[in-house]
């Protein structure tokens, strides 16, 4: 997630802007509640953060919905979100912080910077998760179909919004694509229920199987490892 211009405020705005959304993250359930069980990393990028989360997929959009209605509430700055799912590992940087890193988190940024403000955007890989494990905000996704990334990458998305959440336009750098691939069979709209029938691909964004995410994880730092996982 960005805030939305921010990196045009003065220096002093810049801190206030994002210390407030540091705390508002931290305030999210979803956010607090992996945060207990050791399952959210959280990594301060130029004009936001990256949350990445583990063992949940319906973490991140639960956060997602949290952020946009505290935001809402208070209408002092905008923020565009993207969520993916997708293989990412954890590691201890040049500070002896931890990090992530992988694929999970390249394809987020690329999901996210097809966004405008108050926009949630997902992959087709994190809005099948959320459908096949039965989170009924599934029904809320909507298809907006097939636009390229900065690198030639074409990215499935999908469009979370509902009255009062996110955004039901389709983004501008979606609709200025010269390759966009819109939704043939599905008008703009159709709920999730219906988008996700027949899909059989998953990955995991802020979302990596317990048994992979641990072996990254001893591989490189053991002390990062769960009791669990070290017992094993």
């Amino acid at each position: 997630m960005d805030a939305v211009g921010y990196s045009t405020l003065p220096l002093g705005e810049q801190v206030i802007v994002f210390r407030r959304l540091q705390d508002m993250v931290s305030e999210c359930e979803a956010v607090a509640d992996a945060a207990s069980n050791g399952e959210v990393v959280r990594t301060p990028t130029g004009d936001g953060m990256a949350l990445t989360f583990f063992n949940d997929c319906s973490r991140p959009l639960r956060c997602a919905i949290e952020l946009a209605e505290k935001i809402d509430a208070e209408r002092a700055f905008a923020i565009r979100m993207g969520i993916h799912s997708g293989n990412v590992v954890r590691q201890l940087d040049v500070n002896g912080s931890v990090n992530v890193s992988g694929d999970g988190i390249n394809i987020a940024q690329r999901v996210m910077d097809f966004a405008d403000g108050g926009h949630i955007l997902m992959s087709l890989q994190h809005a099948t998760e959320i459908q096949q494990a039965g989170d009924p905000a599934a029904e809320d996704c909507h298809d907006i179909g097939i636009a390229s990334a900065k690198d030639g990458q074409r990215v499935h998305l999908f469009n979370y919004y509902r009255p009062a959440v996110g955004a039901a336009e389709v983004p501008v750098n979606v609709r200025k694509d010269d390759q966009w691939t819109r939704p043939r069979a599905l008008r703009l709209g159709t709920s999730g229920r219906d988008v996700f029938t027949g899909m059989l691909q998953i990955l995991g964004w802020l979302l990596t199987a317990p048994s992979k995410w641990r072996t990254h994880v001893t591989q490189i730092d053991p002390r990062l490892a769960p009791t669990s996982a070290l017992s094993t």
